[in-house]
């Protein structure tokens, strides 16, 4: 063969450049990323349990999570830690795992748990990927928090919208709350505490599992969604009864704000 491509030099040109050309095509064509991010095959469960001891939140929030992923199907090791409020479980998972299918058979394991405490807040699920920042954008300006947020917001969308860019994170910005307040006058009027309001509102936002149904096409996960998100749907909860025995809501008695948390974040650039 080599014999002769090298009599007929002609086939051998034509060989050589056919295979550059192909090169060119195949590297033109190639995905590339200057900080690759790829997936560390761990996905992390969060979960949120406010006033709980870390022993309580071991004993009626982690046992479960762990009790419930441990026998998935390509689950390699389970760890968990647990905190005053807060617990974490992280899950391995084994080589060559698809992490969207194991994602999604938590996601339904945690929906099938229906003793979590009514308090704690629905568990998050999240991949652990490594991944390298790339470029740092400053917002600054003589503006309201809010104001400045919204505009960060929007300028990600924008950000995001952009060829070739796959992630966009807002960093050093506070987090939205709402701050309800209540005199005191009002709650001697209606004879409320805080600790009977702060019971109401829970029992009115919240979203609760409702287990699943097996059918013949498939599961079908049952939740009931009732978590409220801003101030105005807060202000409709019902907290007592006037002495004619109408409902008196909460944006009667209370002053209802949607703002910024109250943690200082410090930025440098």
């Amino acid at each position: 063969m080599i014999g002769k491509l090298a009599n007929n030099p002609i086939v051998a040109n034509m060989m050589m450049f056919a295979f550059l050309l192909l090169g060119l095509i195949c590297t033109l064509k190639m995905n590339r990323e200057l900080f690759p991010i790829f997936s560390l095959d761990v996905i992390n469960i969060s979960a949120v349990y406010p006033g709980a001891s870390a022993e309580e939140v071991e004993r009626t929030v982690i046992r479960k999570i762990e009790d419930g992923v441990i026998g998935l199907n390509n689950v390699k090791k389970v760890y968990s830690t647990s905190a005053e409020g807060f617990g974490s479980v992280t899950v391995q998972l084994e080589d060559g795992s698809s992490l969207r299918n194991v994602k999604d058979d938590i996601s339904a394991a945690l929906d099938r748990i229906t003793t979590f405490p009514k308090e704690m807040e629905r568990p998050l699920i999240k991949e652990l990927v490594f991944e390298q920042n790339l470029i740092f954008l400053a917002v600054k300006g003589n503006l309201d928090p809010i104001e400045m947020k919204e505009i960060s917001e929007e300028l990600k969308d924008e950000i995001e919208n952009i060829k070739g860019v796959s992630k966009v994170v807002v960093a050093g910005s506070r987090g939205y709350e709402i701050a309800i307040e209540i005199p005191q006058i009002t709650l001697i009027k209606y004879q409320l505490t805080l600790d009977q309001i702060s019971q109401k509102i829970r029992h009115e936002s919240f979203n609760m599992p409702g287990g699943s149904i097996k059918t013949v096409n498939g599961e079908i996960i049952i939740r009931g969604m009732n978590e409220k998100n801003i101030g105005v749907e807060f202000g409709k909860i019902p907290i007592a009864t006037d002495p004619l025995g109408g409902q008196v809501l909460l944006s009667v008695i209370a002053t209802i704000k949607d703002q910024l948390d109250e943690n200082i974040i410090e930025s440098f650039y």
